[in-house]
């Protein structure tokens, strides 16, 4: 398979994008309606019905997402395993650039940090991301 292949798009099918995209988002971020007592936008009582439905455990789900990202960036670069390589669209979510590849596994870090030194109250007591911050730095 070859890289270098460029499709062409006509008018159309660019409409065909557009036009959804931006009735989507308008409706999705911009137009309010009243949900109960207050007005909200789509995306908002979404946002809370989930936080609802996850409720304390969706700080652990947030975790252990970006670890997996951030562990899998890492196995990729070291080891680049065959069943990663096999596949085009999972390839490209862990073979990151240099600056990227910092940025993931710095993130991964400040979660997993953060998330033990909050949920830690014998030992360090309720703290701040900015709290976490500073112990570390």
């Amino acid at each position: 398979m070859s890289d270098n292949i460029k499709k062409t798009y006509s008018v159309g099918d660019y409409l065909r994008f557009i036009i959804p995209s931006a009735i989507g988002g308008v409706i999705l971020f911009m137009i309010p309606f009243k949900y109960g007592d207050d007005y909200t936008i789509t995306v908002a009582m979404l946002s809370d019905a989930l936080a609802g439905l996850l409720g304390d455990s969706l700080p652990i789900i947030v975790t252990l997402l970006i670890s997996f990202t951030g562990i899998m960036t890492i196995i990729y670069k070291l080891f680049k395993p065959r069943f990663l390589e096999r596949s085009e669209n999972v390839k490209g979510l862990f073979n990151v650039n240099t600056f990227w590849f910092i940025v993931r596994i710095a993130g991964m870090v400040l979660v997993i940090l953060t998330f033990f030194l909050k949920l830690d109250q014998n030992g360090f007591g309720m703290r701040t991301q900015a709290d976490c911050y500073y112990m570390i730095f």
